[in-house]
């Protein structure tokens, strides 16, 4: 948390300014309800921080924040003001960006570091617009975990908003899901998956295909996401077209984990009734007849109503 404090944004986590996303885990554990336990480092959820991009700091506007190809996250400038060095909380010796006295490979490196104490110019923009940048970057809405509690839930559904920024992650989303419903940590109020008289629910809703986005033609291949930059490896890919392709076989993965817990699953694309989404979330729904293709928006209740109306009692949702 000690990089979010120095940039000084308030609220979110105890005030840190973080906003509570995390990284996708390791391996096999991207997709898994497998509790987290602190003897077991891989199973912990590292909290995500968008890295500042290399430029001048920049708001969100029609020409910068979404490219396809380019950088979409600067909110530091590259140059250092050397007297703020002394706001230095991170705990790391930054005295040499003032002296000159390093070498020139560890001063490259101190300068990464010192731009996030020190930059002559810091913009964050995470409120106000559908395409944020900051430290936060496309850090969406907070999940709500399970309630009886209807109010709450129509005022968190009408307070979610569109964020912009390194593509669409169904799995992502869907193994959240699972989470919540899960009776393991981090979530704990779900019942045990097939207790008699409950019903265990998920209802899937997407805008388009899966897709890892931005800064194609940069070092990192894509925009930081929930598993750092495409160029880390982690998608299994440094191809965006092929990484999505790997995001379409997690997304099938959680969907069959799901049913195997006797989970209903009900899917809809808005919008994006493609060859490929068709065949992907028709596959992941319990029944073919369970997914729904939706153009017009403005049918989108009278869809969810229908799902409504195919069981007699709900007990749980997400």
């Amino acid at each position: 948390m000690a990089l979010f404090r120095q940039l000084g944004q308030k609220g979110g986590w105890n005030n840190t300014g973080w906003k509570g996303c995390v990284e996708a885990r390791p391996g096999a554990l991207n997709i898994s309800d497998t509790p987290p336990d602190p003897s077991k480092p891989d199973t912990l959820f590292v909290p995500y921080f968008a890295p500042d991009d290399p430029d001048i700091a920049k708001k969100p506007s029609a020409s910068y924040g979404n490219s396809s190809t380019g950088y979409n996250n600067s909110y530091l400038d590259d140059t250092i003001d050397n007297s703020k060095l002394n706001q230095n909380i991170l705990g790391i010796d930054l005295s040499g960006l003032a002296s000159g006295l390093v070498n020139a490979l560890l001063s490259a490196d101190l300068k990464i570091i010192g731009k996030y104490v020190a930059s002559t110019t810091r913009l964050i923009t995470e409120t106000g617009s559908t395409i944020t940048i900051g430290p936060n970057r496309a850090c969406p809405t907070p999940i709500i975990p399970l309630t009886d509690d209807f109010d709450k839930l129509r005022l968190a559904a009408s307070q979610m908003s569109e964020w912009n920024g390194s593509g669409t992650n169904v799995s992502e989303g869907l193994a959240w899901g699972q989470r919540v419903l899960s009776p393991q940590p981090p979530y704990t109020d779900a019942s045990p998956y097939k207790t008699a008289g409950v019903t265990k629910v998920v209802m899937l809703l997407t805008d388009g295909e899966n897709v890892v986005y931005g800064a194609s033609n940069t070092p990192q291949k894509s925009d930081y996401t929930s598993y750092g930059y495409l160029a880390s490896g982690r998608f299994g890919s440094s191809n965006q077209t092929t990484a999505a392709r790997n995001v379409d076989g997690w997304t099938k993965d959680v969907c069959a984990q799901l049913k195997n817990q006797g989970v209903q699953i009900y899917t809809m694309v808005l919008q994006s009734d493609t060859a490929a989404n068709r065949s992907l979330y028709s596959a992941c729904a319990s029944d073919p007849t369970d997914y729904y293709a939706v153009e017009d928006p403005a049918k989108l209740p009278n869809v969810f109503q229908t799902i409504a109306n195919k069981f007699s009692r709900l007990q749980l949702t997400n």
